[in-house]
């Protein structure tokens, strides 16, 4: 029987890790040879997936831990992964999201009530 830490933590973002890792075994070329490697070492099928969501994490880890390194401005290979607001939900200049765009509305409505110019 194999010891395991505790299973608690972030439930969500592990899904998330599982998700990658299942996708990244089905579609990359680097990890069916990395689960072949774990299982080579006599890890099951299940500690061998473990193993690869642990590799995951690390990389992101370090793609997160470079952009937060980068001066304000530049961007790095984690700006690739859209963060942030999105296109759609921007506002109308484009630096303001739908909120602000919406109070900016409510306010023009407000200082005009009848709608006049």
């Amino acid at each position: 029987m194999r010891h395991r830490l505790n299973r608690g933590g972030n439930r969500r973002l592990n899904a998330i890790l599982y998700r990658i890792a299942l996708t990244q075994a089905r579609c990359s070329t680097e990890a069916p040879a990395y689960l072949e490697r774990r299982r080579q070492e006599g890890k099951t099928r299940l500690e061998a997936i473990r193993a690869l969501k642990r590799s995951l994490a690390r990389a992101l880890w370090h793609l997160w831990q470079e952009c937060l390194s980068q001066p304000t401005g530049r961007t790095s290979r984690l700006a690739t992964i859209d963060i942030g607001v999105s296109h759609a939900r921007r506002g109308a200049t484009g630096n303001e999201t739908a909120g602000e765009a919406h109070l900016e509305q409510r306010r023009d409505a407000d200082a005009n009530p009848a709608g006049f110019s």
